[in-house]
């Protein structure tokens, strides 16, 4: 059985490169657009399937249709177990339309993702499983199947858990989230990677790790330490879509494979700046680009 069950957004994403954002009379000229495998799960998933991690992937239910051959074929080819996927020929397989900019940056027009329907997850499922990764979609049954792990002494990785309504945050080993999450959440708060990992620290007592773009990654550990890490340097981003997510596998792996925080962070940061070197977040770099330049920035 796989080591990691990662459970979430399953979905593809349309890229679409413009030079500049459409404005009032001016149209904005689409000089190309790429198909990718996307959603949050799917990313990590892919990830960690280069990295030769067992993995297995569940989530929403995708349509009984090409878009849905797509996606399974792409997961399916890197290694990752695609049997817990449920498709259905009533179901819309969601995506993602990304508008990118010369710059690297993104704006995303979401299709389909309302209103999706989520594969209730058996006992079965936890079976051999030592991870569990949840995104923020799902809701009850996500929650169930976290409830299930943490029964079974599974280690547990939960993407966005930040809300006081998430039932993820109080059970969570690792909770991984980003400030833009943070906020919509805590209003009233000086919102920063370190004032954010502070306050799920002290609500859960777990280890909570907040990026914020091109700014340090602040870290408070379960006994309370404070880490905070900048990210690799960068002059030639081409694509952002999928950053957040790699750095999220790079977490995962680090946790699976028992490493210090700092190691795991390092890895994250490293996975993450190679990902926006590269178009489409179904395009993860392997295992020796990511230790190579981990090791390039200590010299």
């Amino acid at each position: 059985m796989p080591d990691v069950l990662v459970f979430g957004s399953i979905g593809y994403d349309i890229l679409t490169f413009i030079p500049f954002l459409p404005q009032p009379g001016k149209d904005a000229p689409v000089r190309r657009e790429e198909r990718h495998v996307g959603g949050e799960a799917c990313n990590i998933a892919l990830a960690l399937a280069t990295w030769d991690v067992s993995v297995s992937i569940g989530g929403n239910v995708i349509g009984d249709d090409e878009a849905g051959d797509y996606i399974l074929e792409h997961l399916s080819i890197a290694g990752v177990d695609i049997s817990r996927v449920e498709r259905s020929r009533e179901a819309t397989t969601p995506y993602c339309r990304v508008l990118v900019l010369p710059d690297g940056e993104r704006y995303i027009l979401s299709y389909g993702h309302e209103g999706i329907r989520f594969s209730p997850p058996p006992v079965s499922w936890m079976r051999g499983a030592k991870l569990l990764v949840t995104d923020r979609f799902g809701g009850e049954l996500r929650d169930s199947l976290v409830h299930l792990a943490r029964s079974r002494g599974i280690t547990l990785v939960s993407l966005d858990a930040v809300s006081s309504g998430d039932a993820r945050r109080a059970v969570s080993d690792v909770v991984v989230s980003s400030v833009s999450v943070a906020r919509g959440v805590f209003s009233g708060v000086s919102v920063g990677s370190c004032s954010v990992a502070k306050i799920l620290h002290e609500m859960s007592g777990k280890t909570a790790i907040i990026t914020d773009g091109p700014r340090p990654v602040c870290t408070v550990s379960n006994s309370g330490d404070v880490i905070e890490m900048h990210p690799y340097p960068t002059s030639n981003p081409v694509d952002t879509t999928g950053a957040g997510d790699s750095f999220s596998a790079g977490i995962v792996y680090g946790v699976l494979n028992g490493w210090p925080l700092e190691r795991s962070i390092e890895f994250a940061l490293a996975a993450a700046t190679l990902t926006i070197q590269r178009i489409g977040a179904d395009n993860p770099p392997s295992l020796e680009e990511v230790i190579n330049l981990m090791i390039e920035e200590r010299h």
